[in-house]
């Protein structure tokens, strides 16, 4: 399922940015909250050409976490309240959903691999660090925006 799914990803006409925070260096899951509201809209202000360029942005979210869900919804408010709809989604009805999944899989498992934190389910789904620096992350990151 994996392999498939890898190369059902590398297909997609998609773009994405995956933003990681340490929560080390936050006292409060409220100030992680505050971080996560600020890095979202600090990279929509960075990318803000590009955003603007299409006529609506929707953003899918499945509520699952609720202070990632008001983070989400404060940024994309407050950065483009004109043109953007949020609406929850759960990943199994949306492949766009399943493959955001994947997309943070990869990126975790990459910040895992610098940190030579990996797991024993990480390094049988991906192999070793070279092996997956050259495949899987590598198409994952040549789709970064």
């Amino acid at each position: 399922l994996l392999s498939s799914f890898r190369v059902f990803s590398r297909h997609l006409p998609i773009r994405h940015a995956c933003l990681a925070l340490d929560t080390k260096e936050f006292t409060s899951p409220d100030d992680v909250m505050v971080g996560m509201r600020r890095s979202l809209v600090d990279f929509m202000f960075d990318h803000l050409e590009y955003l603007q360029g299409f006529d609506d942005i929707k953003v899918y979210y499945d509520d699952g976490q609720n202070s990632i869900a008001r983070a989400i919804h404060g940024a994309v408010e407050y950065v483009l309240s004109k043109n953007a709809v949020i609406k929850k989604a759960p990943p199994a009805d949306y492949r766009l959903g399943q493959a955001a999944d994947y997309i943070c899989t990869v990126e975790l498992a990459a910040l895992r691999y610098r940190d030579k934190r990996t797991t024993a389910t990480g390094e049988k789904f991906f192999g070793s660090w070279s092996r997956f620096r050259r495949g899987v992350l590598k198409e994952v990151r040549a789709k970064r925006m």
